[in-house]
């Protein structure tokens, strides 16, 4: 008894046709097959292409975090050292002397420089005498 593989054949089919017909049918359904794994194994290339520009590109995420974190952290590091220098500024601002109290110290050396200008060195003396004793 021959199996029927729900083909169609006429009571007057000879086994060699319907085994031809079986054998075109196997051909067939390998050919699919075989253009079945092979779509399969396109996809599955890809995919691993996928994957690897995923994992490189996950790589590079990951350097430029670090490195985004590093900038990050020494610029935090700047700011600290800035709000220092800025610290010292204000200490030595402090410490400086106001515009009033400099205004006052120039009113006091102008006072202070007439009376100096008006008194002679001995130096200058001994000249002048020297001077009007020659001049007699």
């Amino acid at each position: 008894m021959l199996m029927d593989f729900g083909s169609k054949h006429k009571e007057g089919d000879t086994p060699n046709t319907m085994l031809n017909e079986m054998s075109r049918r196997l051909n067939d359904n390998t050919r699919r097959i075989r253009v079945l794994e092979e779509k399969q194994d396109n996809i599955e290339d890809r995919l691993n292409v996928v994957e690897k520009r995923l994992m490189e590109d996950i790589q590079n995420v990951n350097k430029d975090l670090g490195a985004i974190q590093q900038d990050t952290k020494a610029l935090g590091d700047r700011l600290t050292n800035g709000e220092v220098d800025i610290k010292k500024l204000n200490i030595h601002i402090k410490k400086m002397i106001s515009r009033k109290e400099l205004a006052e110290l120039r009113e006091y050396i102008e006072l202070i420089t007439p009376l100096t200008s008006k008194f002679i060195t001995r130096k200058e003396v001994e000249e002048l005498i020297r001077e009007h004793v020659s001049f007699k």
